[in-house]
């Protein structure tokens, strides 16, 4: 059984609390207590709990807070109590903005509930560890610390049990405390009780690993509420869910005993038959089925039965929020399910995928780009020479609207590699996908309107990527464009999905189904440069270990420009013997001159220009676009647009 779980720790409160003010505000300094959460349950005779949580932050992440959240309720919302599946009712609070605390007061339902004799127990989820500090009469204390980027948090839980309980318990390994009560019941009286389910009208298909797993409590699919409403008590109370033709029955969830006046809250997280789900492309309506039992005071059993409609959506159909649009007052709640979508479409493991990072990875001889940062930007380039060269274009998005809920058709990675497109988010996913295949740490970065990935290189550099403009430009001027879109994200409404985190958190994308292993070949795919990069390539190594120059490098090339180190000039010249000599002349805004002069040889390694001086040889990517010669430039980690130099003009 799944008992009823006290609400978020407090350790993630205050985490989320950080979240909510974003980076607006200054960082403490190491060691300083930020945050100071408390928060009380007061239980009553039957299980429910009056709940009072108090915030106290420094007056400047206090006055962000309550600026982006005046309403109360919304803000319960955001800290993630108010989208679980527990009961809440009576949500009020205010802003204490003398003391710089947010109060916030609510009554939650069914947080106890009897298990056997006359034992009641409070669950912890399996990702909310808090440790016992003190346990004195009828009340228990649990403390928390922990660090954000703000700084410390201190957390206190405190836990008062009902005036007449005994044997408190804290039991760790089983996640659950425990007391015994025996509340006073009326000897006769009348027996009577309702049932009732709530649940999400659309479910998923995509996500259906996520909401089979409890420990994404707002993932939920329904839960019962069953409320002994009679002055006796009643027994034996189980109840099971199932989602008739896609999941079999759930285990059941059980309470030994309910009395007068107690309501048992349960949630139900469906695990699907993905066999079932697959091929599943327009939404379809299936049954929510839920069999309930109990014993009468007289020993009589009462089964009953319930079943409500609900939709289950095609494998690439999304809906960005469960909330109705009269709940959503911004762009961040219209987007709540975004993070989940995007990590359950990202699929590194993909064979498919796994083939294509491979290929792609074998065009730069290898090198690992998960250890070494010229190893991980020749795989970018790599990877968009390759998209570029097989055609894969942007895709307009299309329009997706369930009842009032807005949506879109996702594709899979292996969706976009088939149809050789796909919208910002498809795009997005796939860069991804295939950077994650080669051990680069991936972000999916969400702005109103657009989705973009962000790739962190071995050296912790960010490389921002429009993915949109493939084949229309180059992955230089794709990256300057990143760099706007992620300003943008820095500066306004944005959600950074980190897909490690995601999949560390326990989030998994689909199972997809087994394909040819000749899918990329089969779709016309081919992995060698195109002729522009044959010519580039043409000067191999000879027996001499010497390269025949390539005829589109051979010449004079110069580049001027502003750079980091200061106004730059440098010429190149590559002669058709192999032999080059360079010149960079370097202006600081102080006016101080560097001239540096270099000779040596030069040749070319797949798509490498390797120059080498009297201080070795160093190793530059290239590629053309029209007459310019690209090249980046390790050290500055930028990219150098050379030309020819103009002819000078005879007067």
């Amino acid at each position: 059984m799944t008992p009823a779980k006290m609400t978020r720790t407090l350790l993630k409160l205050a985490a989320t609390f950080v979240l909510l003010v974003c980076t607006t505000t200054t960082r403490a300094h190491a060691g300083e207590v930020t945050l100071k959460v408390k928060q009380t349950f007061k239980l009553d005779s039957v299980g429910n709990a009056d709940v009072r949580l108090q915030v106290s932050a420094p007056t400047n992440v206090y006055t962000v807070i309550k600026l982006r959240n005046p309403n109360i309720a919304v803000l319960l919302r955001k800290i993630g109590a108010g989208r679980g599946w527990n009961l809440l009712e009576n949500v009020d609070g205010s802003f204490n903005d003398m003391q710089s605390t947010i109060d916030i007061h609510y009554t939650q339902r069914g947080v106890a509930r009897i298990e056997h004799g006359n034992t009641w127990s409070i669950s912890s989820g399996p990702d909310e560890p808090r440790e016992l500090v003190d346990v004195h009469d009828t009340t228990a204390l649990f403390q928390e610390a922990g660090n954000t980027q703000w700084g410390l948090s201190t957390m206190i839980v405190r836990l008062e049990c009902p005036a007449g309980s005994k044997n408190l318990k804290n039991d760790p390994a089983a996640r659950c405390f425990s007391y015994e009560y025996e509340p006073s019941v009326p000897v006769n009286g009348n027996t009577d009780a309702q049932f009732n389910v709530d649940h999400k009208d659309t479910l998923m298909s995509c996500l259906a690993k996520c909401y089979s797993n409890e420990k994404f409590g707002y993932m939920w699919a329904a839960r019962s509420r069953f409320d002994n409403t009679g002055s006796t008590t009643l027994s034996d109370y189980r109840v099971r869910f199932r989602i008739a033709g896609f999941s079999s029955w759930s285990p059941w969830h059980r309470a030994s005993k309910v009395y007068p006046g107690q309501a048992v809250i349960d949630p139900y997280y469906p695990v699907f038959d993905f066999e079932k789900l697959n091929g599943i492309t327009s939404p379809r309506p299936a049954m929510l089925e839920t069999e309930y039992e109990y014993c009468r005071p007289d020993g009589e059993k009462v089964t009953q039965s319930d079943s409500r409609r609900l939709d289950i959506m095609g494998n690439n159909e999304t809906i960005f929020s469960g909330l109705r649009a009269s709940e959503t007052l911004n762009w961040a709640d219209r987007m709540e399910y975004m993070p989940v979508i995007l990590a359950s479409f990202t699929t590194p493991s993909d064979p498919v995928i796994q083939q294509l990072a491979g290929r792609v990875a074998g065009r730069t001889g290898g090198a690992n780009a998960a250890a070494d940062t010229d190893a991980a930007i020749k795989f970018l380039q790599a990877f968009w020479d390759f998209l570029s060269e097989n055609k894969l274009a942007y895709q307009t998005p299309p329009g997706l609207f369930h009842g009032e809920q807005q949506g879109q058709h996702v594709k899979y990675p292996r969706d976009v590699l088939r149809n050789h497109a796909g919208t910002c988010i498809d795009l997005a996913i796939m860069w991804a996908s295939t950077c994650e295949a080669v051990g680069l740490h991936a972000q999916l970065v969400c702005i109103p309107a657009h989705c973009f990935p962000v790739i962190t290189l071995p050296n912790g550099t960010t490389v921002a990527i429009e993915s949109t403009v493939m084949g229309h430009t180059t992955l230089l001027e794709a990256t300057k464009l990143g760099q706007q879109d992620l300003q943008k994200a820095q500066q306004g409404d944005s959600i950074f999905v980190d897909i490690q985190a995601m999949r560390k958190a326990g989030f998994e994308s689909a199972d997809l189904p087994a394909v040819s292993p000749t899918f990329l070949t089969d779709e016309g795919y081919h992995f060698e440069p195109q002729l522009q990069q044959q010519q580039a390539n043409a000067g191999q190594e000879n027996g001499n270990n010497q390269s025949q120059a390539a005829p589109s490098l051979v010449g004079v090339w110069e580049f001027r420009g502003q750079l980091s180190v200061g106004s730059t000039f440098i010429g190149v010249a590559l002669l058709q013997d192999g032999r080059m000599s360079s010149i960079a002349i370097i202006e600081k805004a102080d006016g101080q001159r560097t001239q540096l002069n270099s000779t040596g040889t030069w040749q070319v390694h797949d798509n490498i220009l390797v120059l080498t001086d009297q201080n070795g040889p160093m190793e530059f990517q290239f590629q053309f676009r029209g007459d310019e010669l690209l090249i980046y430039h390790p050290r500055l980690q930028t990219w150098l647009a050379f030309h020819h130099p103009q002819p000078t003009s005879q007067g």
